[in-house]
């Protein structure tokens, strides 16, 4: 889970097709990160077509001040912002509190009824086309392939009949002329798919507000990821016995005989050299440790003592 520097027991992270995605912390800060604000980056693995969720978890740790009633998250999906969501919470809290938002809420033509629309990833694309460099613009290509996440305190009064729809285009892929891409390694941006039809949902005024931090995300696939070097690259495989076998067969075959023959006793006698090495090695080892072993020891003298004048003995160490 993705946390804020200095804000503990506060977390969010993006839940992909009904999974926890796995974070890669991302070696660079995000170009467009306040950095006057706290913030965290990582990178996430995404597949077009996927739903995604994002889900904000305060455990007992987070100290809520005492000023606001609970949290709100406010996200924004390659650089557009939507409709966010919001928690109560407890001065004291024994567990968990995970506020998730699967989706936005979209205007629809049936009275007091809204579309609902779940968050997907979409596919970007290059092309040279220039009404594709006249369409977009440095500050929208910036933009893409990141989901930000602003969390707040907050304080809320009331409720109100008026509901705040979120505006989105409905998009199957994203395609970006490659100048403005930059050499980025951009390959998911966010969509929305819409579910269906609910009941307009009741919203409340914000009284006061405070904000806590941001966090980005970077949806990439696999092979983005391989080429960002944030996951390993898949080791290229040996070739199989096989394999290797056939190659040879391959080779044999745009040989004529007589240089198959002359292969074959070149490499005969190769191998009649290597034997007779072996044996030879073999031979000098065993003859060293015969002559070591039939080696017999020098006789040990006996040690002779005399008496000197004085009647001290002593041991006589001349040769006769």
């Amino acid at each position: 889970m993705a946390i804020l520097p200095g804000v503990p027991g506060l977390s969010v992270h993006i839940r992909v097709a009904g999974e926890i995605a796995t974070e890669y912390q991302d070696p660079h800060e995000v170009e467009n990160a306040d950095l006057d604000s706290v913030h965290s980056c990582c990178y996430i693995e995404s597949k077009a077509g996927d739903t995604f969720s994002i889900e904000l978890t305060a455990t007992p740790e987070y100290g809520l001040d005492t000023r606001f009633q609970g949290l709100c998250m406010n996200p924004s999906l390659d650089g557009k912002k939507v409709t966010g969501r919001r928690i109560l919470l407890l001065p004291h809290r024994e567990k968990p509190e995970t506020l998730a938002q699967t989706g936005i809420h979209l205007s629809s033509d049936v009275p007091n009824m809204v579309n609902y629309a779940n968050f997907i990833f979409i596919p970007i694309a290059s092309n040279d086309e220039p009404q594709t460099l006249q369409a977009g613009s440095p500050d929208f290509a910036k933009s893409l392939g990141i989901i930000a996440v602003q969390v707040k305190a907050g304080k809320w009064d009331g409720f109100t009949k008026k509901f705040q729809v979120s505006t989105f285009d409905t998009q199957n892929n994203i395609e970006v002329n490659e100048k403005l891409m930059k050499g980025k390694d951009l390959s998911h941006g966010s969509s929305v798919s819409i579910d269906g039809l609910i009941s307009e949902p009741k919203t409340c005024k914000t009284v006061s507000s405070q904000n806590i931090g941001t966090f980005y995300f970077y949806p990439r696939s696999h092979d983005a990821l391989k080429s960002l070097m944030l996951i390993p690259r898949s080791p290229s495989p040996s070739p199989s016995p096989l394999l290797q076998s056939s190659l040879a067969d391959d080779v044999l075959e745009h040989l004529s005989e007589a240089e198959i023959r002359r292969l074959a006793s070149e490499r005969l006698r190769d191998v009649k050299v290597g034997i007779a090495t072996v044996d030879w090695v073999k031979n000098e080892n065993s003859v060293s440790i015969k002559r070591l072993r039939e080696s017999t020891p020098q006789p040990v003298r006996p040690l002779k003592t005399i008496k000197l004048q004085d009647g001290t003995e002593a041991f006589d160490l001349t040769e006769d």
